[in-house]
């Protein structure tokens, strides 16, 4: 771990990093061939001393191309979005207890919880697979770029049952009763009609299979939510209930008062 006054990282610990940590870690595999050392355009990985140091050592600096991270860099595709989720995890629990605030003292110990969870082994892997470095394949991440992934759209009609050129539209959260049971009322209508109607029947089967499954998952989500509330509550009377008891009366000037 190193620490800097301004709460970044700079040249210095980037050098001593790669001096204590880089180096002597990878060195015995390297076998004293050159190795190689992959690393993003941020300024301070790439200093005069930096560049010395790893020509001094056979090690080859390979830059990733700028505004390319989020792709290529192994943490910033995966680790480091398993390690907010596991952070946050940890901080919202804390909310629902009624701790709702999060200083320097319980930064670290939330914080090394996170990282026990998401800094495994099997997660870092991933991230360089996710990555195409390794195992070696381009393709993964060229594909991605070459065929960017569709907007985001987002419907905000309620109408769950309405019909347009007679295909019903996919339920949204949340889902009324009313809209399923009118779904439930086209496949029964469907299911004694003469027309070869398959296809449309099965859309709607699906449609109110998916209604259920968010239905169900809501569910749950408000009973976790409501346990959580539960065990904050309970905290909270507890300490209501808990009253201070004094054991020595003050002197005059106030001395001798221990409370417990």
């Amino acid at each position: 771990y190193a620490l800097s006054k301004i709460g970044y990282n700079h040249s210095f610990i980037s050098l001593e990093w790669i001096k204590q940590v880089f180096d002597p870690q990878t060195k015995a595999r390297a076998n004293r061939k050159p190795w190689i050392l992959i690393y993003d355009s941020f300024g301070t990985h790439k200093t005069l001393e930096i560049i010395e140091f790893c020509l001094e050592n056979n090690i080859i600096l390979y830059r990733l191309p700028s505004h390319t991270s989020h792709k290529t860099q192994p943490c910033n595709v995966l680790v480091f979005g398993l390690l907010k989720t596991a952070y946050r995890d940890k901080v919202e629990r804390r909310y629902h207890r009624g701790l709702t605030n999060v200083n320097k003292e319980h930064f670290t110990a939330i914080y090394s919880r996170a990282r026990e969870r998401a800094m495994t082994k099997k997660n870092i892997l991933a991230g360089w697979a996710k990555t195409g470095l390794f195992p070696y394949n381009p393709p993964r991440v060229l594909r991605d770029i070459v065929k960017p992934d569709a907007p985001l759209t987002i419907s905000i009609s309620h109408d769950v049952g309405s019909t347009q050129n007679g295909v019903t539209r996919t339920p949204v959260t949340p889902v009324p009763s009313e809209a399923v049971a009118q779904l439930l009322s086209l496949i029964k209508q469907d299911s004694h009609s003469d027309k070869p109607i398959e296809l449309r029947r099965h859309r709607l089967t699906q449609k109110l299979a998916n209604a259920a499954e968010r239905s169900i998952a809501q569910q749950a989500l408000d009973q976790n939510y409501i346990g959580l509330l539960k065990t904050a509550n309970k905290e909270a009377k507890t300490r209501r209930n808990t009253k201070s008891d004094i054991l020595k009366k003050p002197g005059k000037n106030g001395e001798g008062r221990v409370m417990r």
